[in-house]
């Protein structure tokens, strides 16, 4: 995969960041964070700091509420740095540019 695919895949990922967190930051899934970056994502969330992820409880009907995470902007650059080979600035770029913005 080229650059521009990942990017692209990217900016996918981020055009489902959640802006509604006590701190107001965007907040991006990590597994589509995982799925883009082609990172399997329960070993690409131990390399992630724990003040950079967010998990979020949702309720379902049922006995058990699932829950999903996330990832601040420094948890995606660290994944991407740890994936290796690709253009971090771009990739970043890519990521700031589709982001729904907070407050």
């Amino acid at each position: 995969m080229t650059a521009e695919e990942y990017a692209a895949r990217l900016s996918e990922a981020a055009a489902q960041a959640i802006t509604d967190t006590p701190d107001g930051r965007p907040w991006y899934p990590g597994q589509a964070v995982c799925r883009a970056l082609r990172l399997p994502d329960k070993a690409a969330f131990r390399w992630v700091r724990a003040e950079h992820k967010y998990r979020r409880y949702e309720y379902a009907p049922g006995w058990r509420s699932k829950h999903t995470l996330y990832l601040s902007r420094a948890g995606v650059e660290t994944l991407i740095m740890n994936k290796g080979g690709l253009p971090r600035a771009r990739l970043l770029e890519a990521l700031d540019a589709v982001t729904p913005q907070g407050r």
